[in-house]
């Protein structure tokens, strides 16, 4: 069957949820009619598509408000905002859903900067932040007498929030680490920290990338064989999220390669 993006699943779970509510489908809540017996709002959405960027997601929100000068049936202002899936991303959106009220949630946002109050008054989300997958990686470290590690990261609001609560937590077990943060979008940034990687001699490491750079980092640390072989061991974070799906798929002939590396990876 043809392999279906797990971001799909997403967007097609919100508008199941949208139908249910206005049509008070009790399929899969089955006190959703009564806990709505005396409201009688509907909802409509609007879907945004952010590609994964702040600057997309700034220019979408104030096009919005800058299209609805006033409330009106036909043309309703949003009194809500659901996402983004990037943490960096929901940061800058909750930022400006502040300054409007506008309550947020995001089902994949993990990033423990989001837990801010001050910064992100209307935030909130349906999974666990980062901090809690930073202290199992370093009990793991732990139990395994790990001196040192190495710590890719991406350098956004999620990647450097994950690498500082993850330094933290192997910090109090006495575990040291070296910092490999890039940049978004560079690919001599990504190049770069994964020989700094190879030059600090690091045989276990974490992966705290974003779906747009995984495949780039990954290849870069094949050709300079630092994953993949035995004696090396990775750990990757929740935003490699699209890695664990039942449809992910890589291609035979020019991904052999990281299908490979991957194999035994967590």
């Amino acid at each position: 069957r043809t392999p279906i993006d797990f971001r799909i699943y997403l967007e097609a779970a919100g508008y199941l949820a949208l139908q249910h509510f206005n049509d008070r489908n009790p399929r899969v809540l089955a006190q959703l009619p009564s806990l709505l017996s005396d409201c009688n709002i509907q909802m409509t959405v609007d879907m945004k598509d952010t590609r994964f960027a702040t600057s997309n997601a700034v220019r979408q929100i104030q096009e919005v408000f800058a299209n609805h000068h006033e409330q009106t049936l036909e043309n309703p202002l949003p009194f809500a905002l659901l996402g983004a899936a990037r943490s960096a991303v929901s940061q800058t959106l909750s930022i400006l859903g502040g300054v409007y009220e506008l309550p947020q949630i995001s089902a994949t946002s993990t990033s423990a900067s989001l837990d801010s109050k001050d910064r992100s008054p209307y935030f909130t989300r349906t999974v666990p932040s980062n901090a809690g997958d930073a202290r199992a990686i370093a009990l793991y470290w732990e139990h395994l007498k790990v001196p040192y590690f190495g710590a890719i990261y991406v350098r956004d609001s999620f990647g450097t929030e994950y690498f500082e609560q993850l330094k933290r937590e192997c910090k109090l077990r006495g575990i040291g680490v070296v910092a490999a943060p890039y940049d978004d979008g560079d690919d001599a940034s990504i190049t770069d920290a994964v020989k700094r990687l190879e030059k600090a001699d690091v045989k276990y490491v974490v992966g705290i990338f974003n779906p747009r750079t995984w495949k780039k980092v990954i290849r870069d640390s094949i050709e300079l064989g630092i994953i993949g072989k035995n004696g090396y061991t990775w750990l990757l974070s929740e935003a490699s999220i699209e890695l664990t799906q039942e449809d992910f798929r890589l291609a035979k002939n020019s991904d052999e390669d990281i299908a490979q590396a991957l194999h035994g990876t967590g």
